[in-house]
C-alpha cells in the first residue's frame, strides 16, 4: 500500500493512476495467494525417514530409505523409497529408487528404525 500512495500523483492522468492502482492491488493479491499456497503445501509437510532399508558397503552414509510424507496433525500422505547421499555434510541428495533393481552385492540389508520411533 505504501508503493501505491507513493506512485499515485495528481499530475498523472486518471488512466495512469487507475492502472497503477489496479496493478498494485492485483500484484498484492497474487503475492498473498502464492504465499498462502506455499504455506499450505510446503509448510505443513515433510518427508520423514520411516525405515532405513539398506546401507552401501563402500560408504555407510549412503542409504536406501523408506520415507513417509508427514503432515503433522493432518496425518501422513504418501510413501516413497529413495537413495540418500550426503552433500556438503548437512544436505542430502534424494533419488527415487526401485529396490528390486539394485545390486544386492553393493548393499547391506539393515532394516533400522528411522526418524519415527515406536515405544
Amino acid at each position: 500500500m505504501l508503493t501505491l500512495f507513493g506512485t499515485l500523483k495528481r499530475n498523472h492522468s486518471k488512466y495512469k493512476n487507475w492502472t497503477i492502482g489496479t496493478l498494485t492491488v492485483l500484484s498484492a493479491g497474487f503475492c498473498f495467494f502464492i504465499l498462502m499456497f506455499t504455506m499450505f503445501t510446503i509448510g505443513f509437510g515433510a518427508w520423514t525417514n520411516e525405515t532405513i532399508l539398506y546401507r552401501n558397503n563402500d560408504d555407510k552414509n549412503i542409504t536406501i530409505n523408506q520415507q513417509i510424507f508427514d503432515v503433522g496433525a493432518l496425518g501422513y500422505g504418501g510413501r516413497r523409497t529413495v537413495k540418500l547421499k550426503p552433500l556438503f555434510v548437512i544436505f542430502q541428495t534424494v533419488e527415487s529408487i526401485d529396490i528390486t533393481k539394485i545390486d544386492k552385492a553393493k548393499w547391506t540389508y539393515v532394516n533400522e528404525e528411522g526418524d519415527i520411533h515406536f515405544p
